[in-house]
């Protein structure tokens, strides 16, 4: 098998492309070890209001898509979730009726639909999709999944006192009964 010299110049390109700071997340173990201490999750995971407000700006929601092409957003999430705190936020927010109806305001906006017609037709929308072109993205991720620290938050959920935590917090908030009765 002959391998030619244009063949090794870019095998040589991608692996310099793949561990280039200029190209790659150099940060990606800071970024891991920031979320690791913080419960920084984007509050639209969690609040369907949010979301919504997030879906009907193009340029909010491909900053959202930006914030999770990032490895440390996804274990911020995981540890968040794994908070009795967190948890019992998320469970609060979801099982709201007044935040799924704040969250058809922006849908019933005409505004909205023009928006994001006129989105299409920007070049800076699609930007955060190039991440998925530059050999750099994938590295950052398989950096990130081989780090055990980033399974930890995952397994932290196994403990027995972790779990129990986390269910009890989800009998703290109020029930339809006791929210009808204030």
């Amino acid at each position: 098998m002959k391998i030619s010299k244009i063949t090794i110049t870019a095998l040589l390109a991608i692996i310099a492309i793949s561990i280039s700071p200029v190209f790659g997340n150099a940060d990606a173990d800071k970024d891991l070890e920031n979320y690791a201490t913080a419960c920084s999750a984007p509050v639209e995971f969690y609040d369907p209001a949010a979301m919504a407000n997030t879906m009907a700006d193009p340029a909010k929601f491909m900053q959202l898509i930006t914030k999770m092409n990032n490895p440390a957003t996804a274990k911020s999430i995981m540890e968040c979730m794994s908070s009795p705190e967190q948890m019992q936020t998320a469970m609060q927010s979801m099982s709201d009726p007044a935040k799924y109806m704040n969250m058809m305001v922006p849908f019933m906006n005409p505004q909205t639909y023009m928006n994001w017609m006129a989105a299409s037709m920007n070049p800076q929308t699609y930007q955060p999709f190039m991440a998925y072109m530059n050999p750099a993205f994938y590295t950052q991720w398989m950096t990130a999944t081989m780090n055990p620290a980033y399974y930890e938050s995952m397994f932290k959920m196994m403990d027995t006192a972790e779990y129990t935590k986390m269910f009890e917090s989800m009998y703290k908030f109020p029930t339809v009964a006791q929210a009808e009765t204030k």
